[in-house]
């Protein structure tokens, strides 16, 4: 009798873990665009771009307008949405290009065991490598649809489909990503004046419209896809039924936005849909909703509780927009972003990344840069790996530093970032100085900072711990003469002219009570140490370093060992060659040098801020 009433309750343990009715829960229908900013069409207002398989979704659903990713990359944005987690909680998912940890579970993986039919079509996770410690490639669940068209794809998968079973389905285009054929948009009957506005942080000219009228070429085909994936659902009489999700996983494939933590970076487009469980659709929601909030939702609807799924899930489930009820407070939400592009920032094994996290609520934006003396595009000598080639990108790096837009784009930032996204979208104002705003800035600081640590972010816990995201290994080969030395420090860069290169080794013999000279330099400096010794000869003590002095970057690192323990009587100093020379990663030139592609070592204004430091420190040496 024990045997049968343990048996009874095993059975009972069993069935309330199966899902229900497949009448009862809904299926799910997840479509994500690759790259796609808030330009769905009219849902979004953008008359260049035309989405009528969305706007139509939207008018029986709803239409979010604060829809967050966490990281604006493809890799880590996906893998937040797999978790519910966000991007520090993720260990090697955080970066771009990345080994997928074994250990991380997914919601799919949740759905599947507990009876839902799941599969996909296209881009799930990646780029990297998701593979476990046995070497078995990790598909998160979701079987891939061997079909070449959306809709045939997903046809194919309903009828694999087990009857009266529900359903999950995650369908991952490949647009609007890069490249596109130039032109194409134009070709297609756009026009440059169709665009009503570009972004105030890219030059306003033909060949960045025209860039983004080819992109907009891209969302037209995505959308083409979405209308025949809903047509294939129609067909099988499961729209009503089905919650669809039609978004992106991030900002469009241009500078300042894909990759980046600027407002257009994180905010992207989401439409969903459910007939039968949305209350009130064809409405607006203002709500702040992250990505780490779908997979508690998927659970839910489900029928499986997300806190005791075991996926220690950060996310909040979204239900009670869908029901009309009494809305749950979502105050803020966090945003962030470790290595994307590698091999962009010598340093590390396969390169530094570029640390940032932020905090949305309210009117405002704050993100706070750990490693501001670091390029956020990757270093420019390098190529900004953290920028899509593009027309647009072209055009940008041409007008060089210096310049509004290059610095917009490419230059270095400030460790403290604040915007008001709702009279600045574009960000291009930053309030962090402003000393109306300081409070609002120290508030969004502390709430981030306390959410970070709470969440167990090795940043937040200190800047050994935070190192951690920079040595994560990468599945990318590294590129030929590849190493973990900071390429500004290569003593291979400082080219000396052969003829010069006796000057290392000028020096007075020393003559006892004669002034102490010492001379600080490039290879120009070198080329005359030589004959500054002659000249003075009897008349002071004459050294300098043996070595080219490179950039003023080297100054600021070396000053102290070049200066050493003696008391100079006059110093004399020499930068500006290295720092004002054109250098371009391909070029074959010594040196990388390369004028018509390259860019600046040393953007004017950092190395006006460098020859200040450098002043400054000479001058405390009493010379």
């Amino acid at each position: 009798m024990k045997s049968i009433f343990l048996s009874c309750i095993s059975l009972l343990s069993l069935l309330t873990a199966l899902p229900v009715n497949a009448d009862k829960q809904p299926n799910f229908l997840f479509i994500i665009a690759d790259d796609a900013s808030l330009h769905f069409g009219q849902s979004y207002d953008c008359d260049w771009v035309k989405t009528p398989n969305i706007d139509k979704l939207a008018k029986t659903g709803l239409i979010f307008d604060n829809c967050y990713v966490v990281s604006a990359k493809c890799a880590p944005c996906r893998a937040n949405i797999l978790t519910g987690r966000n991007t520090w909680q993720n260990g090697e998912a955080a970066n771009h290009r990345n080994y997928y940890p074994a250990n991380l579970p997914a919601f799919s993986k949740k759905l599947k065991d507990a009876g839902v039919f799941t599969g996909s079509r296209g881009k799930v996770w990646g780029p990297g490598r998701p593979i476990d410690s046995k070497g078995v490639i990790n598909d998160f669940a979701l079987p891939g649809m061997n079909k070449s068209k959306p809709g045939a794809a997903f046809a194919h998968f309903l009828a694999k489909r087990p009857a009266n079973t529900p359903f999950f389905y995650w369908h991952g285009s490949y647009d609007p990503h890069r490249g596109y054929p130039a032109g194409s948009g134009r070709k297609a009957g756009k026009k440059l004046s169709d665009i009503d506005r570009v972004p105030a942080y890219w030059p306003d000219n033909d060949t960045v419209r025209s860039d983004m009228l080819d992109y907009a070429l891209e969302v037209e085909r995505f959308d083409s896809h979405v209308g025949e994936i809903i047509t294939e659902l129609e067909k099988a009489g499961l729209a009503e039924n089905t919650l669809v999700i039609v978004t992106s996983d991030h900002g469009m494939p241009f500078p300042r936005v894909k990759g980046h933590t600027f407002d257009d970076a994180h905010r992207v487009p989401t439409v969903m849909s459910w007939p039968k469980g949305i209350k009130n659709p064809g409405k607006r929601v203002d709500d702040l909703v992250s990505f780490i909030d779908f997979a508690p939702t998927f659970l839910e609807l489900a029928g499986i509780d997300p806190s005791q799924s075991g996926m220690e899930i950060t996310g909040k489930s979204i239900t009670d927009i869908f029901s009309g009820e009494k809305q749950k407070p979502r105050p803020f939400l966090l945003i962030g972003r470790e290595r994307f592009d590698v091999y962009a920032r010598p340093g590390s094994t396969a390169g530094l990344g570029y640390p940032a996290r932020g905090i949305r609520s309210g009117d405002f934006l704050y993100v706070h840069n750990f490693a501001p003396d670091r390029w956020p595009c990757g270093n420019p000598e390098l190529g900004l790996k953290d920028t899509d080639d593009s027309p647009t990108k072209r055009v940008i790096e041409k007008l060089g530093p210096g310049n509004p837009y290059w610095e917009h784009a490419f230059g270095k930032r400030p460790a403290d970032m604040l915007f008001n996204v709702k009279k600045d979208p574009d960000c291009v104002n930053n309030l962090a100085a402003d000393e109306n705003l300081t409070t609002t800035l120290d508030r969004l600081r502390e709430t981030m900072m306390l959410e970070l640590k709470k969440q167990g972010d090795p940043r937040a816990l200190g800047e050994a711990k935070g190192d951690v995201f920079d040595n994560y290994p990468s599945p990318r080969k590294a590129p030929q003469g590849w190493d973990s030395t900071p390429f500004e420090t290569k003593e291979s860069q400082y080219f000396t002219p052969k003829q010069d290169l006796e000057g290392l080794n000028a020096q007075s013999e020393a003559v006892e009570g004669l002034p102490k000279v010492l001379i600080i330099g490039d290879s120009i400096s070198i080329g005359y140490t030589q004959s500054v010794v002659d000249q003075l000869k009897g008349v002071a003590n004459v050294e300098r370093p043996k070595s080219n002095c490179g950039p003023t970057t080297r100054g600021l690192k070396s000053l102290k060992k070049w200066l050493g323990t003696n008391t100079w009587d006059v110093i004399h100093f020499n930068w500006g060659l290295h720092d004002l020379c054109y250098r371009h990663p391909k070029a074959k030139a010594y040196g990388n040098r390369d004028k018509v592609n390259g860019s600046l070592s040393v953007p004017l204004d950092q190395y006006e801020k460098n020859l200040e430091q450098l002043v400054t420190q000479l001058k405390k040496t009493g010379a």
